[in-house]
């Protein structure tokens, strides 16, 4: 799918609302561990500004800079994984404590973010690009508005 259309980004934003202020309140931008953080930190400082709103404290052990944050395996989500594989009869995938957690921002980048989906699980399928260098950039956008 983005490698058929030649996609340079591609953007996931989530748009909620929330009823009181609190941490969850404001902007979020989820990008792949190893990445160059420039092109977030400029979504996240122009979303702030424009969209009149501050930057989320939500998650804040994955905070790189303020509103990006990578988040990534944990060690026991590394051993569950394992455990599933285990259970299900097939060889458990490559995941470290560096591999992105979240599925759109590993698996479109192909071998650049460690995308790993290539059938073995088969409740999960097969992604065409987990062993190409597509060079697609994935953002993962959230934004929180307080509704006053």
């Amino acid at each position: 799918m983005y490698g058929k259309s030649k996609a340079k980004y591609v953007f996931s934003i989530h748009l909620n609302s929330i009823e009181e202020v609190n941490s969850q309140y404001g902007v979020e931008i989820y990008v792949p561990a190893k990445t160059n953080l420039n092109t977030a930190k400029t979504f996240a400082s122009n979303i702030a500004k424009y969209a009149n709103t501050k930057y989320s404290t939500l998650e804040a052990v994955y905070k790189k800079e303020e509103g990006v944050y990578a988040r990534t395996f944990k060690e026991n989500e590394i051993e569950e994984s394992r455990k599933e594989a285990e259970e299900l009869g097939y060889t458990p995938y490559k995941i470290t404590k560096e591999t992105p957690y979240l599925y759109m921002l590993r698996e479109t980048g192909g071998i650049a973010t460690g995308a790993y989906v290539d059938g073995r699980n088969t409740k999960m399928g097969k992604n065409m690009y987990y062993n190409s260098n597509i060079g697609v950039e994935a953002y993962l956008i959230e934004l929180r508005i307080y509704k006053q």
